[in-house]
């Protein structure tokens, strides 16, 4: 899982400090080095100014990957000029994969206009069709939102707006083990009625954990891996730039 690139146009740009077409571009090279990935997803944010331009960037760095590449969009992106920009090409449209005893279920939390997220009903309904045609496999959510409160009180107020909804449908089926979500910039893993939820740090900015007001933290981007075993355990853990040099603006009060 790679999230939150916020890619500019221009790849010289800084976003509060840190230039995130070279931290992406970093970022991905470590996990092309590192993992024997079967499929990589990104969870959204891959704009900070919804151009074209990112997003070619993002193609043109995937281009390392030798597995497919699939996408979400964040609250910053532009989800129509995505799929236009990634139509036929190393990123993926789709948004259900089949990998051997799992299944993968991608769900757009993009709210037009809106910093926090909402899964519209055809969403929920696109969850429960997927497991319901393969109740025999093991399933994974991804979005970009989180649906639960992280500790984080300016951040938990751009959370998934309808978060309830989705963990009615979720708690339905015992074979979906877990939601994975970008959005927050940190890494953070907890779990609610049985279902695990993790998040992923950002290769960009890092959003100071169990904050009351915006803050920026000073480790360095990084990428979050997963296990899915064929009996259907997992294991999960976050990996991070070494000697990337961070140095985010501390004194902003937002972005």
């Amino acid at each position: 899982q790679i999230s939150d690139p916020h890619l500019f146009a221009d790849s010289t740009k800084k976003f509060l400090g840190v230039n995130t077409a070279e931290s992406f571009v970093e970022v991905v090279k470590l996990v092309a080095n590192t993992e024997k990935a079967d499929l990589v997803i990104l969870t959204g944010d891959l704009a900070q100014d919804c151009s074209r331009a990112a997003y070619e960037y993002a193609l043109n760095v995937c281009q390392i990957f030798s597995c497919p590449v699939y996408w979400l969009a964040g609250n910053h992106d532009a989800p129509l000029l995505m799929q236009e920009v990634f139509m036929h090409s190393k990123i993926a449209n789709d948004k259900y994969i089949k990998r051997a005893n799992w299944q993968f279920i991608l769900l757009n939390s993009h709210y037009p206009t809106h910093v926090e997220g909402s899964l519209a009903v055809s969403e929920l309904d696109f969850l429960e069709a997927c497991v319901e045609k393969d109740k025999q496999k093991y399933a994974w959510v991804f979005l970009h939102h989180h649906p639960l409160p992280l500790q984080s009180e300016w951040l938990d107020r751009s959370q998934l707006v309808n978060s309830e909804a989705l963990w009615q449908s979720v708690t339905k089926y015992p074979q979906i083990k877990g939601l994975a979500c970008g959005h927050v910039h940190q890494e953070y893993a907890t779990e609610y009625q049985g279902i695990a939820l993790v998040t992923a740090p950002a290769t960009s900015i890092q959003f100071l954990p169990r904050s009351e007001k915006f803050g920026l933290d000073d480790q360095a981007p990084g990428y979050r891996w997963f296990e899915f075993n064929e009996d259907g355990s997992w294991q999960s853990g976050v990996q991070r730039l070494e000697n990337f040099k961070v140095l985010p603006d501390h004194q902003a009060a937002g972005y």
